[in-house]
């Protein structure tokens, strides 16, 4: 109306963003990431827990229900509760052009690309550098052998705002004796060989005891 006096009234309630973990579409799994102050009453108003409700979940557990929206189940979910400080995504990710996108939304604390999967070395180095115009740091996601682990390493190495590197093999023996270089992890942290290459050479007698009885080394 003419001569009306209108004040902007800001939101004032907790804020909570989601986050798509894995690609968009059907598919047999799909985690989306919520996080921020409004996560726990935004979750509470569409999760309907078999056991426990989202005041009941704990930090590190998780709690099995339904997702229901006007009355219907949408979907049946695993809801798992992490502790801030940080939500990290983009493990399933693929070049710079991607993650750019959480970066410019803000749709996310802290990046997770996996080195071979999002490109190899150059691409998440561009994707490091793009992140650090942000004041973002990355801590790469990675679940393969220790050849790729310590090449993730020397990548890790050069990047000014590297985290931390996940990894997933803690309970395979192997993971630690097939090198040269014996049990890298040493309370947390790993020294970036020095040597020729990777600086690393296989132990093919290491591995050959994990083989079956008869199966060659190489084939």
């Amino acid at each position: 109306m003419r001569g009306e006096s209108r004040t902007h009234m800001a939101r004032t309630e907790p804020t909570a963003r989601a986050s798509l973990i894995t690609p968009p579409g059907e598919g047999g799994i799909g985690i989306v990431a919520l996080s921020g102050p409004g996560a726990a009453a935004v979750l509470g108003r569409f999760f309907r827990g078999t056991r426990r409700q989202v005041g009941d979940i704990l930090p590190g557990s998780i709690a099995h229900g339904r997702i229901v929206r006007d009355g219907a189940t949408v979907d049946e979910v695993i809801v798992a509760h992490f502790e801030p400080p940080s939500s990290p995504t983009g493990e399933l990710f693929y070049g710079a052009g991607m993650f750019r996108e959480l970066m410019e939304k803000q749709a996310c604390d802290l990046l997770e690309p996996d080195i071979p999967r999002s490109g190899g070395a150059i691409e998440t180095r561009r994707i490091a550098e793009l992140a650090q115009m942000y004041h973002m740091s990355i801590a790469p996601h990675y679940m393969a052998s220790t050849i790729s682990g310590i090449a993730a390493v020397h990548i890790c190495s050069t990047i000014p705002n590297f985290l931390a590197l996940e990894y997933h093999s803690h309970n395979t023996p192997l993971w630690g004796r097939m090198l040269d270089l014996k049990d890298p992890i040493q309370n947390g942290y790993m020294t970036v060989p020095d040597g020729p290459g990777l600086g690393i050479e296989l132990d093919e007698e290491e591995i050959a005891a994990y083989l079956p009885a008869g199966a060659p080394l190489w084939s």
